[in-house]
């Protein structure tokens, strides 16, 4: 079977990573990176899922791990609990292909390494809602949902097939900062390159408004994962 980090990846003697993950049943590694590791070693594959039956982290913060492992964003997180701010490899690997069984998986993993449990509670909080403008036509081309992709950063997202349901969904991860809800957007797809100054929420809802959509201070309830210690 294939694999985007098929053959040697982490020569170090501080990571046992498997060489042929198709010879493994399951395999569970959270470790920190050691200072006298080199981006080499760390970065030789992408980090992502394969073939639904491994996922990869290479480098990432312990909070981003975290976040991953629950899917959610960092302004829909609430922490009870600290968590050491270490830089992190992880690799999970499960006998058959099933997303689902991963992901879970990966849950496992992470609450057992950092002492933590996730419980859902629904708060009243500032949020941005993404919404059409009122009188104005929202002027991005339609397109069918036979392609979807997309790129963000921070001052940028470009991309086809994009529900705005969609759209809001990638402003929150950009943001970082609050939610962003949808409000009033049917199931329409559409092509769309969004620019503004970076880090400038301001210029953000002047880029929107030029295109037909507003981006509005709202307090609205909204499910949020709380993190606490397992631990008593």
């Amino acid at each position: 079977m294939a694999s985007a980090c098929a053959g040697p990846r982490f020569t170090s003697e501080h990571f046992q990573f498997a060489r042929e993950r198709d010879n493994l049943a399951h395999k569970a590694v959270i470790q920190v990176v050691p200072d006298d590791i080199t981006d080499n070693m760390v970065y030789y594959c992408r980090s992502g899922v394969y073939n639904n039956r491994q996922v990869v982290f290479k480098g990432v913060s312990t909070r981003t791990l975290i976040r991953a492992a629950y899917q959610t964003t960092a302004s829909r997180m609430m922490w009870n609990v600290n968590v050491p701010d270490s830089q992190l490899i992880a690799e999970i690997i499960i006998p058959n292909p099933d997303r689902d069984a991963l992901q879970q998986e990966l849950i496992r993993a992470v609450e057992s390494k950092f002492d933590i449990r996730m419980s859902r509670e629904v708060l009243t909080i500032p949020v941005f809602e993404l919404r059409p403008m009122e009188g104005a036509e929202i002027s991005l081309r339609e397109v069918d949902a036979s392609r979807i992709r997309w790129t963000q950063t921070d001052g940028r997202i470009a991309g086809t097939g994009m529900t705005l349901g969609m759209v809001s969904q990638v402003l929150e991860t950009v943001l970082d900062s609050r939610p962003v809800v949808p409000a009033g957007f049917g199931r329409q797809r559409y092509e769309i390159t969004l620019v503004w100054e970076p880090g400038d929420v301001e210029s953000l809802k002047e880029a929107l408004e030029a295109i037909g959509l507003q981006l509005v201070d709202r307090n609205l309830p909204i499910e949020m994962m709380v993190i606490d210690s397992r631990t008593p």
